[in-house]
């Protein structure tokens, strides 16, 4: 998978949203960009009828670790 500015839009969204002890560890993952821009693609080919807010979807996610 391509890794555009979306994927880094997405990892802005997933990071911002994440506690401050979960976000150090969190943005050393290596592969954090392609597998939040996998989650998105894979929702929104779920679910092709639903409009899917990829930042909304990864800021939910990371509240969800907190």
């Amino acid at each position: 998978m391509s890794i555009g500015p979306g994927a880094q839009e997405l990892t802005h969204a997933f990071l911002r949203a994440l506690s401050e002890a979960h976000r150090a560890p969190m943005s050393r993952l290596p592969d954090l960009a392609s597998r939040l821009a996998t989650m998105v693609a894979e929702g929104s080919a779920g679910w092709p009828t639903v409009a899917l807010d990829g930042a909304g979807l990864v800021s939910f996610v990371a509240n969800k670790l907190a």
